[in-house]
């Protein structure tokens, strides 16, 4: 399933909320895969970006959105994404319904594709998807449109389980960037000067992001600590 999106001024795709509909007994909490694709076509084409494994999961009160955090930014541009349009969309693990909640009060049904027998294929029922893209600079990504991710970076070992995290980068950027260590929800925890080593000692078992900074360049790289 995808959703179609279309900005007016280039973004940084950061976080998507999505309503989930409860089941008895939470039968639908099972996982999905969160993918963003640009257009071709007028239907999803390239896919950009996935992110394996989340898990349905229900927001508070009536209605309620639960947020689902990007490892790593998605910067719409018009350059992967043209036109600045972008599809959001869930691809199932297994045959199981999710029950994305649907909105009959309006309709995007337009914006609406499936996926079936290697095609994609216009909704036909009227109505509206309750998923959401959060766009901006603040959360996960604290990227500035303009922005380019081009450090190249690599850590090991991943996951982390004695508590050094060693860094496969470039000498340059060893004397030249920053780095800071930041949780699925976006907060700092660890910052300071890039080194090829950094002690993650006092992490706790979890999923982080590694950010390098230099200017207005970036690197980005994910990394388990399992103690």
């Amino acid at each position: 399933m995808a959703y179609r999106f279309k900005l007016n001024t280039p973004d940084t795709l950061t976080r998507v909320k999505i309503f989930f509909n409860r089941t008895l007994n939470n039968a639908n909490q099972n996982f999905f895969n969160l993918q963003v694709w640009n257009e071709f076509g007028g239907k999803p084409g390239e896919l950009i970006h996935e992110q394996l494994f989340f898990r349905v999961e229900y927001g508070e009160g009536l209605n309620g959105f639960y947020t689902y955090n990007l490892d790593e930014p998605v910067y719409i541009d018009n350059v992967r994404f043209p036109g600045l349009t972008f599809y959001v969309g869930l691809e199932q693990t297994t045959p199981a319904i999710l029950n994305i909640g649907f909105d009959r009060n309006r309709n995007a049904k337009e914006n609406i594709f499936y996926f079936v027998n290697n095609n994609w294929y216009n909704s036909m029922s009227d109505g509206a998807l309750m998923l959401r893209p959060v766009l901006g600079t603040t959360g996960v990504s604290g990227i500035k449109p303009g922005t380019t991710t081009n450090i190249p970076l690599q850590v090991f070992p991943n996951p982390v389980s004695q508590g050094i995290l060693k860094l496969n980068v470039g000498e340059k950027w060893l004397m030249q960037s920053h780095y800071q260590i930041m949780n699925l929800t976006g907060t700092t925890l660890l910052e300071g000067i890039t080194a090829r080593q950094i002690d993650v000692s006092n992490l706790p078992s979890g999923i982080y992001l590694l950010r390098l900074i230099s200017g207005d360049q970036t690197g980005y790289a994910r990394f388990v600590v399992n103690k």
